[in-house]
């Protein structure tokens, strides 16, 4: 039994008149503090929100859900108590080795099926394996109890031009599966960067973002930051399978900045401002905290109920780290052992450590 869904009760905004969104401007901080004063805030508060996150997390989790099927992964029956003292695997001190199989747990615990309705996806390469290990492991266990399918996929160098930024390897990723016939009978695809986490499980978010903006292809949060003069986060995005969706992509993907290593958030903003293919009036524009997160997270997180998903953009390996695998550790009963070294992402492996990038920087 679990909890009615309280926290996003988000009416889709659709913003057809106007070219340019609105946000929070944090580029001054509204509290005025000393270098110390500051430092000492963010490290109390990362404290605090991988505390919450982690409690927060046991409440909505659901009894019985496996963290992993392999490596002996425990059951959320014989999960223990979290607690900060408790020191973490490659968050408290050490290299994280024993968690290198975390990567892998998450690509088996919520597979593909002919009945899958809604595929989750992310992309992690090495360089974000310390941290993107334990956010793919809890949005696996979330894609589960919902009923979806969970992936998360390595960098492919044939996946998009060696001239594309980085963190472009969405767009083409998205429009592979959304071409294969393995996925044809998919609704939604659930994009997730892989410094983003689902907190709250007690509720189908996706199906109520879906139920609330009847007729959208895409769902997705605005930018908060003004700074960035941009649209949309591509953070998390909502795309349902369809034909528009797909040319959709299509036209994303072909963008002629994209050629020249522009973001896929101002190749999207290009779009949207030409309304090319009445993207406007296909996509639904939420506030940021409908499946998203403002930044800075340490001044902005809400409860999960009030804030489903959290994303750590533009933070640095440490705090990402410590945060998700706080959350992790809470979610789930420390396996004992592990694997260490490589893991296995879907489509290659990635040894820990290295270059790359999926889900790094500020978007």
């Amino acid at each position: 039994t679990f909890h009615a869904a309280v926290a996003v009760a988000c009416v889709a905004t659709v913003l057809c008149a106007q070219p340019e969104i609105g946000g929070v401007d944090y580029s001054t901080h509204p509290v005025v503090r000393t270098a110390a004063g500051e430092h000492a805030f963010k490290v109390q508060r990362d404290q605090s929100l991988g505390t919450t996150a982690a409690r927060e997390l046991l409440k909505s989790a659901p009894k019985g859900s496996r963290c992993c099927n392999s490596n002996g992964g425990l059951s959320l029956d014989d999960r223990v108590q979290f607690g900060t003292s408790q020191p973490i695997s490659g968050v408290d001190g050490s290299n994280g080795a024993s968690d290198a199989h975390l990567t892998q747990c998450a690509n088996t615990t919520a597979p593909l099926t002919h009945s899958t309705r809604v595929a989750i996806v992310t992309q992690a390469t090495a360089a974000v394996d310390g941290y993107a290990r334990y956010a793919s492991a809890i949005n696996s266990v979330y894609a589960a109890h919902r009923g979806y399918s969970f992936s998360v996929y390595a960098d492919d160098p044939h996946l998009m031009p060696a001239s594309y930024e980085y963190r472009y390897g969405k767009v083409p990723l998205l429009l592979r599966l959304m071409q294969s016939p393995s996925h044809a009978h998919v609704a939604y695809f659930l994009w997730i960067d892989a410094d983003a986490i689902v907190l709250d499980h007690s509720y189908d978010v996706v199906a109520r973002l879906a139920n609330e903006n009847p007729g959208k292809h895409i769902i997705g949060c605005r930018e908060a930051l003004i700074s960035t003069n941009n649209v949309i986060n591509s953070g998390t995005l909502l795309l349902r399978n369809t034909p528009w969706t797909l040319a959709f992509l299509r036209a994303w993907m072909a963008h002629p900045d994209a050629l020249i290593g522009a973001p896929d958030q101002h190749t999207f903003d290009e779009l949207w401002r030409a309304n090319h293919l009445d993207v406007r009036g296909k996509t639904a524009l939420l506030p940021a905290n409908a499946f998203n997160s403002e930044p800075p997270f340490f001044e902005t997180f809400r409860t999960p109920r009030q804030q489903p998903v959290l994303h750590l953009m533009g933070e640095n390996e440490r705090v990402r780290k410590g945060i998700f695998g706080r959350a992790w550790r809470g979610l789930c009963a420390r396996s004992a052992g592990g694997a260490p070294g490589r893991v296995r992402a879907r489509g290659r492996t990635v040894t820990s450590g290295g270059g790359g990038g999926g889900g790094d920087g500020g978007g």
